[in-house]
């Protein structure tokens, strides 16, 4: 990771240095409250803007940190994570029901998804998943066994034929 970005309560869109904590004033016309969310893969800043009962889905520059409305999430939006490939989550700040929901990065519709069964979600952040890779060595002998398998069957054929 090379750094981070913030959204200050007064409005602007700041980077932040992760070594030494500094940070960068990028541009101020960011002038509402919101919650941002980082696609990585494209390096697209979204940000969920829940300020004076307006919801609606922007994306920041983040050369000058000027806001383009995406479209109205029509729901206030607590907390906002992209997957990386093609999914924009968003966590739904309400009191009466908190549900993580994905949200159209062409037009900000927000689609319900399942309840969270807590309330007060502040973050999302992937649970990053391992996956068992079989060692060269096992792979190899693996290989070999089958190899050998064959060799004796093809010559116990060949005795068998004479």
């Amino acid at each position: 990771m090379t750094g981070l970005y913030a959204l200050s309560t007064t409005g602007g869109l700041y980077s932040v240095n992760s070594t030494n904590g500094t940070t960068t004033l990028i541009g101020s016309g960011v002038t509402f409250g919101g919650t941002l969310g980082l696609s990585t893969g494209s390096s697209t800043l979204y940000l969920a803007e829940y300020f004076n009962s307006a919801f609606n889905l922007y994306t920041l520059n983040t050369s000058t940190g000027v806001a383009t409305l995406v479209g109205p999430t029509a729901t206030p939006i607590g907390a906002l994570l992209w997957d990386g490939v093609s999914t924009l989550y968003g966590v739904q700040d309400s009191p009466d029901t908190v549900s993580v929901d994905t949200l159209s990065t062409v037009n900000g519709a927000v689609t319900v998804g399942p309840a969270t069964g807590t309330s007060n979600v502040g973050g999302l952040a992937p649970i990053l998943s391992t996956t068992t890779t079989p060692e060269p060595g096992s792979l190899l002998m693996l290989c070999t066994g089958l190899a050998g398998i064959g060799f004796f069957r093809r010559r116990r054929a060949g005795v068998s034929t004479k």
